[in-house]
């Protein structure tokens, strides 16, 4: 399997995971709509990942 399908199919997967997570937290704080993640945080954990991959 070619590196770089690797690191896309992690990065697909940790975008996955992050909607789950935003999307498990709306049931407590129904006031908040869906996927109340910052882009900021989004993007420097993804950063982080694709540090970690790399």
């Amino acid at each position: 399997m070619p590196l770089d399908f690797e690191i896309h199919h992690a990065q697909s997967m940790v975008s996955f995971t992050f909607e789950i997570f935003a999307n498990g937290n709306s049931d407590k704080k129904r006031d908040l709509p869906k996927r109340q993640i910052s882009p900021d945080i989004l993007h420097k954990a993804k950063t982080l990942f694709q540090l970690f991959v790399a």
